[in-house]
């Protein structure tokens, strides 16, 4: 009996991080349109795509976050990966 109630638990909270998922894949999706187009306004305007006092700047978000580590980690991510669709618009 303790095990299915637990199944039901697990499945109810994977049901939790699906969600989460869903939504994180749009912001995604989101912030990859947005870094697109800073990264047009960067080549057109003949600015460096890697602006290291702006990187710094999101690093710095991070300390708001509960699992500190994790989230920066997944920001350094995110920055690396806007920096190379950016480059690839030379």
């Amino acid at each position: 009996m303790k095990s299915n109630i637990m199944q039901i638990r697990l499945k109810e909270e994977r049901k939790k991080i699906d969600k989460i998922d869903r939504n994180l894949i749009i912001l995604l999706d989101q912030q990859a349109e947005i870094a697109l187009r800073v990264g047009k306004i960067k080549t057109q305007n003949n600015f460096a795509i890697q602006d290291l006092s702006r990187e710094k700047q999101v690093l710095e978000k991070t300390s708001l976050a509960r699992n500190k580590l994790f989230v920066e980690n997944i920001f350094k991510i995110f920055i690396h990966e806007s920096k190379i669709m950016q480059d690839n618009l030379k």
